[in-house]
């Protein structure tokens, strides 16, 4: 059943089973509801953005061939942020109501979904983890502001969504990725 399940996905989001088209999805799904970039900003530095994005979830990505942690994985996505806007900072939103710059929200949901398809493809080890968003959450006992995900900015943030996915995945005896692919509505 899993791997029926993560071949649907890939039929719909990746099917030419293409690596820059993981990166390019993964990037895409974390801003398709979640602005990130300055109004002003144009075309060339935006895709200088995206490039220097996708090199980055290329080398977070590199050790998910073995199995890692959750803490492993936060200390990956938090890299992600602080490597993004250390380079980018004027080039994203500040005045955002979920903080300003490269939102905690942003680098969890790129790194997650690009593992997700590598996963998919076979060409990593299962991720301890699985994209976050409103869809994913409303699956769980999350209530008013715990059920959206676009304003998350903080770790503890993400730990108290993350855990309520975790429990979840418990009560039905399940490591998250599986979870979250079972349930998941291609």
């Amino acid at each position: 059943m899993i791997e029926q399940k993560k071949l649907e996905f890939l039929q719909k989001y990746n099917p030419t089973h293409s690596i820059v088209v993981a990166q390019s999805k993964a990037i895409s799904a974390s801003v398709q509801h979640n602005k990130l970039y300055s109004s002003n900003l144009d075309l060339t530095l935006r895709r200088k953005i995206r490039d220097s994005w996708k090199a980055e979830l290329a080398s977070k990505a590199e050790k998910y061939v073995n199995s890692q942690s959750v803490s492993q994985f936060e200390i990956d996505f938090i890299s992600l942020q602080s490597t993004m806007n250390n380079l980018y900072r004027g080039n994203f939103l500040s005045y955002h109501k979920g903080g300003n710059g490269f939102r905690v929200s942003h680098a969890q949901k790129s790194l997650s979904i690009y593992l997700k398809h590598l996963w998919c493809l076979g060409r990593i080890f299962m991720p301890p983890i699985c994209p976050i968003d409103n869809v994913v959450l409303r699956l769980t006992e999350a209530k008013g502001v715990d059920a959206t995900w676009t304003f998350v900015n903080s770790l503890d943030e993400h730990k108290k969504r993350f855990t309520l996915i975790e429990n979840e995945a418990r009560k039905n005896k399940l490591p998250i990725a599986e979870w979250e692919i079972l349930n998941f509505k291609v």
